[in-house]
């Protein structure tokens, strides 16, 4: 018979998630001027309509790429987005997406999804 602890798991003590797992921010860098900022993530209702490194990576695309943007244009958007369950101890969970406009067809979303410790 397996014994259950009455206790509640712990969690590690550097966990720095907020916002539904996530770590609260979106870091941006541009190959072209070489910049890197960083920004508040989007708010708790977009998270929960846009849940995991996909959707929520396909909303950010929607939203900020241009209409007449080719894919190999210095505009188009390569976003590596995280799942809100990822660096945890949850098995299968440490997923991590890469979503840009396919350059196969010019105008259908491409992506490529890695699991393991790269996300985390």
């Amino acid at each position: 018979m397996v014994r259950q602890s009455k206790k509640p798991a712990k969690l590690p003590k550097n966990r720095m998630t907020t916002r539904g797992g996530y770590v609260g921010k979106i870091l941006r860098v541009d190959l072209t001027s070489g910049s890197i900022t960083q920004e508040d993530l989007l708010d708790g209702k977009i998270l929960r309509q846009y849940v995991g490194a996909t959707g929520l990576a396909v909303k950010l695309l929607h939203d900020e790429l241009p209409v007449k943007v080719k894919p190999l244009d210095p505009e188009n958007r390569v976003i590596f987005m995280t799942a809100p369950m990822t660096g945890t101890f949850y098995p299968c969970a440490s997923d991590m997406a890469a979503v840009t406009l396919n350059a196969n067809t010019g105008y259908t979303v491409g992506d490529s999804h890695t699991h393991g410790f790269l996300g985390a």
